[in-house]
């Protein structure tokens, strides 16, 4: 008596069931890992009686990625080798999931910056035999989200962090101008913020001239009595975001107005110039904040 066994079906290697996962924003924390869980939903019927299906996977297999896998914001893994005995069709499910505490899983959910990606990739292996001794699985990805991926479970997740700096960097910058011996006339002194390029601070003159708004790069003084300092707040619509971090923004500070007997007569001009750097540092939890150091470059 003949008989014909033909042999598994295996996934391994290249063929096994994939995926590819993004990280942007940020780079991964040392002890911070991505999970995805693979999870049978449906097999070929074994029993037409019970409807009992051929389930490979009696309980969810997890893979996971770390920071030294993640290389230029993307990792790609796998979950390894899977045989297949029958012929018929095969249905997974992958998602990412995260720890529950408990030693388990559970669904990902957004929060310190991080948005996850709530894509959810049906695998499906459809196993047919060749009829020269072999199964032979083929392999199809769906992704929900990310539809456009079909060679393989694709997983996206964004890092956002922001602050604005005149709300959170304690008021911006305050420009503080006094007149002694007679009242100061609103709008008889000229000011300027101009930006300036920071080489070790990665930002060039541009970069820093774009935080600018047109109240900030051009001025003038309110009225005042003599002898009295007004404060002028700048740079109240300066925001920062995670595209930022690391770098510094460079800014003088500078009074414009020019010695003039008609005008501003017996009135001597403060050359006075300042430098304002701004370090911008990410918290890693979607939180931000700021360096500022102000330095006088240029005495009266």
């Amino acid at each position: 008596t003949n008989r014909y066994d033909p042999d598994d079906a295996t996934l391994t290697g290249d063929s096994a069931i994939h995926g590819t996962k993004t990280f942007t924003g940020r780079d991964m924390k040392d002890d911070e890992k991505f999970y995805f869980q693979l999870i049978q939903i449906s097999g070929p019927v074994v029993d037409a009686d019970t409807g009992k299906q051929d389930m490979i996977l009696d309980q969810p297999k997890i893979v996971e990625i770390t920071k030294d896998e993640m290389q230029n914001g993307s990792a790609d893994f796998n979950f390894g080798n899977m045989a297949f005995s029958r012929t018929g069709e095969y249905k997974f499910t992958v998602n990412e999931v995260a720890p529950d505490g408990r030693g388990g899983y559970t669904e990902t959910s957004n929060g310190s910056g991080m948005n996850y990606d709530r894509n959810i990739c049906t695998v499906t292996v459809t196993v047919t035999d060749n009829k020269k001794g072999d199964l032979v699985a083929d392999v199809t990805y769906s992704n929900d989200v990310n539809a456009t991926v079909t060679d393989k479970a694709q997983f996206n997740n964004i890092y956002e962090a922001s602050m604005n700096y005149g709300a959170e960097g304690k008021g911006g910058i305050v420009v503080t101008k006094q007149l002694t011996n007679r009242p100061m006339v609103a709008g008889e002194f000229a000011f300027s913020i101009t930006g300036v390029a920071n080489d070790s601070g990665k930002t060039t003159v541009d970069d820093a001239n774009k935080k600018l708004i047109e109240a900030d790069t051009s001025f003038n003084n309110t009225a005042a009595a003599a002898d009295q300092t007004i404060t002028m707040a700048k740079l109240q619509n300066v925001s920062f975001d995670q595209t930022d971090a690391g770098k510094t923004y460079s800014y003088i500070v500078d009074e414009t107005t020019e010695d003039d007997a008609k005008t501003l007569p017996g009135v001597n001009c403060d050359r006075t110039q300042y430098r304002v750097d701004i370090q911008v540092v990410d918290n890693g939890d979607g939180t931000m904040h700021t360096l500022t150091t102000v330095t006088k470059i240029k005495n009266a």
